[in-house]
């Protein structure tokens, strides 16, 4: 089966200016994406969608493919990711004959990605096509994150807990909470092509059939989004 990796980047962001461009260590934050897409060896190609040629050149000298430009009308911070998975798989259908089976999306707001997690969900993929439409990698939620720690207050300012019982009965020891619940990481979403050529595009099918990949690494709670995560981001490397 063909599995090609996609990685989104467009010019303009606003929360941090230029960040795909932005030099993160060294390179630019894009880069780290490619790099371990490619160090990965489980994608049959490894794709930059963009709009901006000089996104374009930078995905080019890190290795990456960018066989087509991003329409602008899909280049705006409000489109979300599966109009431009779909573009992808539609123009390699239709400009090269190229039939793509699965479909890995890369966010570069995760620079920490580690190429034997790309491995491991791309067999996680392989291994449950027949039965999921998507696989997720995830975090366990611990602690004060957790849901059967977090409180939550009413309209009219009664609290209980984020679970739904009352505060009186919340668990006291961390390793008794109920390890059910996680929180996407953004190393990967991988999905079946067919997904993103639905009516309405969805990353995981029509009816959710998700199968998780869990990743117990807190490098992988950086997802950087503002000028504190790029920081918390660098900090977490330099001290890798």
């Amino acid at each position: 089966m063909n599995i090609i990796a996609i990685i989104p980047v467009r010019a303009g962001s606003t929360r941090v200016k230029n960040k795909n461009s932005r030099d993160f260590l060294g390179k630019p934050l894009m880069a780290w994406t490619i790099e371990s897409a490619l160090e990965s060896g489980v994608f049959d190609r490894v794709l930059v969608s963009t709009e901006d040629e000089k996104l374009a050149q930078i995905a080019r000298e890190y290795g990456a493919e960018t066989p087509f430009v991003r329409p602008n009308e899909l280049a705006g911070d409000k489109v979300g990711f599966e109009p431009v998975l779909k573009d992808a798989i539609e123009w390699l259908r239709e400009n090269e004959g190229y039939k793509v089976d699965a479909v890995a999306l890369l966010p570069v707001t995760q620079p920490l990605r580690k190429p034997a997690d790309l491995v491991g969900a791309v067999n996680t993929y392989v291994e449950n096509e027949a039965t999921h439409d998507c696989v997720v990698t995830v975090n366990p939620l611990k602690g004060n994150d957790h849901p059967y720690w977090i409180l939550e207050q009413s309209n009219n300012e009664s609290v209980k807990l984020a679970n739904g019982k009352p505060v009186n009965e919340i668990i006291t020891r961390s390793q008794d909470l109920p390890p059910i619940y996680f929180y996407r990481n953004d190393v990967a979403y991988i999905c079946r092509a067919q997904n993103l050529l639905e009516e309405k595009p969805t990353l995981y099918g029509k009816e959710g059939n998700i199968k998780l990949y869990v990743i117990d690494d807190d490098d992988y709670k950086v997802d950087i989004n503002t000028e504190w995560d790029w920081k918390l981001a660098e900090y977490i490397v330099r001290g890798a």
